[in-house]
């Protein structure tokens, strides 16, 4: 046994010391009672069992973890740039709009006549 595996059980042994007594559905201690008769390891069994349910959420929690760090990145990235191409949209809407605010139509004086040719008889 490792030092590790060795503070999980002890850690676990613990908790079920230290956890109150409180009312016992009969049917269950029951069927525990007749599994620990037939099999005299049980009690260790289900201490193997409980610790593998541990370790595999406590590396569930871990990756849950990793998982909503890289949405929060995904979406960081994606606000950032959203909040860019609406900047540069502000920035070409300005653009267009002093460009507007200074233009001045050409006056159809100035505009060239176009001749029609004329029917030779």
């Amino acid at each position: 046994m490792s030092p590790q595996q060795r503070a999980q059980l002890a850690s676990l042994l613990q908790q079920l010391a230290q956890t109150p007594s409180g009312p016992k559905d009969e049917e269950a201690a029951t069927l525990v009672g007749v599994a620990v008769a037939h099999r005299p390891d049980t009690a260790y069994l289900l201490a193997q069992h409980t610790l593998s349910l541990m370790q595999a959420l406590h590396a569930a929690h871990a990756e849950m973890a990793q998982v909503k760090q890289q949405i929060e990145q995904v979406l960081a990235t994606r606000t950032s740039h959203v909040v860019e191409t609406r900047a540069q949209d502000h920035a070409a809407a300005a653009r267009l709009a002093a460009n507007a605010a200074t233009y001045t139509a050409p006056s159809s004086a100035a505009a060239p006549e176009t001749q029609r040719p004329t029917d030779r008889a």
